[in-house]
């Protein structure tokens, strides 16, 4: 079969691989056919991403669990692409029961059981059957695990790892359901849905259309204000789209005050001009990952007015159903933030369009029945 294959900054090709098979009866086959390129993806697939880490770790400036967590050799090709996806099931192993060939899935980009004392409480990304780093696409330990730009993909604890899509939306505008619209949903809902009425700053930048997602559900979850702070025109003008008010002045001048502040820029001022802008009570939740040693923070106003800071990995197997029943119910336009959209065989020139968000598709394989 063939997978599109990440060899390093600025090159992907197009391999024959072998065709993966069931290896148990809790796995499944599905064949991806729409799958956006991540916002993690858009930084390693125009930087050397590995070889400034294992600089970083020479020159100690990089946190040492890093290491630990990923590997030495953290986003260093060749790996299979993709981890964001919208698939049709092929094939299901015989322990696995409500899916038919032909069904319309979203797999998350985490593998979890679904049944661990961790998933049981939601924390699907800290697994404790297959650990918080075991994911697809080349971006966790395994770089074996399979990619989403491929012909067939392996699928493990399918009965929980496959979650349907709700005939009345577009596969389309969920391209990434499986990482980048739960991490979103994630910053935003546990805010604001049933507590109206706040006051939203989304900062954009690294990550470029998650943020975006961010200001789609808080005016959906109808927040009083949701300012929007970005270097970068494009996703300026999809902000303003979304219905957030673009933030001219750097943020770190700005007087205004947040009841939630979303950070999804990668400077490391970031933080702490985001917990300035948080009025007693407020919440800065960010979703930039940060590699170094260390981060300013401010500590002591997070202490006087008693402010929180969150921060983690996604959990999309517990967040995306809630996610897309929110999306179907309110008809909130995530495909608006979508900036390109691409043929199948035009991946590896597409992927490296520096752009918001890039969503590759082909035709389904089989026809969805209404």
């Amino acid at each position: 079969m063939r997978q599109l294959t990440y060899l390093k900054p600025g090159a992907l090709r197009w391999d024959e691989v072998p065709e993966p098979s069931l290896k148990d009866s809790t796995s499944a086959l599905v064949r991806p056919f729409v799958v956006a390129r991540c916002d993690l993806d858009a930084v390693f697939l125009r930087h050397n991403v590995a070889r400034t880490l294992r600089l970083g770790r020479l020159l100690h400036q990089v946190d040492p669990s890093v290491a630990d967590t990923v590997g030495t050799d953290y986003l260093r090709g060749p790996f299979p692409m993709g981890h964001e996806c919208v698939a049709e099931v092929l094939e299901v192993g015989a322990d696995v029961h409500g899916f038919s060939r032909g069904d319309r899935v979203v797999v998350p980009f985490q593998i979890s059981c679904g049944t661990c004392p961790m998933c049981t409480r939601s924390l699907t990304s800290q697994c404790e059957t297959h650990g918080s780093f075991d994911m697809f696409g080349g971006i966790g330990r395994d770089t074996a695990r399979g990619g989403m730009l491929s012909d067939v993909v392996l699928v493990p604890q399918a009965q929980r790892m496959l979650i349907p899509v709700p005939a009345s939306l577009d596969p389309l505008d969920l391209a990434s359901a499986s990482d980048n619209l739960p991490d979103a949903w994630s910053r935003v809902a546990p805010e604001l849905l049933g507590s109206p009425g706040k006051d939203v700053l989304v900062l954009g930048g690294s990550a470029r259309s998650i943020s975006l997602y961010c200001v789609a559900f808080a005016v959906a979850m109808q927040a009083s204000r949701v300012d929007y702070s970005d270097r970068n025109s494009e996703r300026c003008a999809i902000a303003s789209n979304l219905g957030a008010t673009i933030v001219e002045a750097p943020v770190a001048a700005t007087s205004r005050r947040y009841d939630l502040v979303v950070n999804g820029s990668s400077r490391r001022s970031a933080i702490a001009e985001s917990i300035r802008c948080l009025r007693p009570g407020g919440v800065c939740t960010s979703m930039s990952i940060y590699f170094n040693k260390s981060v300013p923070v401010p500590f002591f106003q997070l202490y006087a007015k008693n402010l929180t800071l969150k921060t983690g990995l996604a959990n999309p197997m517990a967040d995306i159903p809630p996610m897309l029943q929110f999306i179907e119910e309110h008809r909130v336009d995530v495909g608006a933030v979508t900036s390109r959209l691409a043929e199948w065989n035009q991946a590896p020139e597409a992927l490296l369009d520096d752009t918001t968000k890039v969503v590759i598709h082909r035709p389904p394989m089989f026809r969805r029945e209404l």
